[in-house]
This record gives structure tokens, C-alpha cells and sequence, in this order.
């Protein structure tokens, strides 16, 4: 009866941990431009020109959303690889912005790579 007891059990977590989606971790999103995303990557795009250097954007035609991904852990870490392109050159950003809304960080750039 013990072996029955075992097997069922065993089962029963084969089957649940098919079945359930696990919570938290790093969650990819729908590139779709919305009011919310724009404005994310707007903030993204001028704190990264802000640093200068080789990370300057100047005379953008065209941003291209590639990926993007959020993880809520105790705030919001959004992360965005975009293609930025003007008339002559095209360049990868990453970009890595913080959102803790009760403390006052809003869309606070953590890490930029071009």
C-alpha cells in the first residue's frame, strides 16, 4: 500500500509541475509600441545620450524595438534592446531601466550598452 501511496504522490507532482507556470523570474513582452513603451524608451534613449561618449544618439530616424523583457521583483527591471537608426549609421542599445514608483525611481537607467 505504500508503494500505491508513493506512486500516486509522485505522480501528482510530475502532473503539477507540467502543468504550473512558475512565478517571477524574467518575463518576455510584446514589442507592440505602446503610449507606456514609447515613453520607456524615450527616457532609455536620452539617459543613454545623456552619459556622452560613444554612447551619443544624434539624429535618430528610426528606433526598432528587438526585444523586451520585464521582471518584477521589488519594482519593475525592464530591459530593451533596440536598433537606432539615422541617415548614415544604424547601432544596438541595451538598456536596463529601474522602476520603484514609491520611492521615486522612474524608469532610472542601471546599465546601457552600445
Amino acid at each position: 500500500m505504500s508503494r500505491t501511496i508513493l506512486a500516486i504522490i509522485t505522480l501528482q507532482i510530475i502532473f503539477l509541475g507540467a502543468s504550473c507556470q512558475l512565478l517571477g523570474g524574467e518575463k518576455t513582452q510584446n514589442t507592440t509600441i505602446t503610449p507606456h513603451l514609447k515613453a520607456l524608451m524615450n527616457s532609455g534613449l536620452k539617459q543613454v545620450n545623456d552619459i556622452g561618449g560613444n554612447y551619443t544618439i544624434q539624429n535618430t530616424n528610426e528606433v526598432i524595438l528587438m526585444v523586451y523583457t520585464t521582471q518584477v521583483v521589488s519594482g519593475t527591471l525592464s530591459r530593451m534592446l533596440m536598433e537606432v537608426r539615422d541617415s548614415s549609421v544604424s547601432k544596438l542599445v541595451s538598456t536596463e531601466l529601474w522602476d520603484e514608483p514609491w520611492t521615486g525611481k522612474i524608469h532610472k537607467l542601471t546599465k546601457a550598452c552600445t
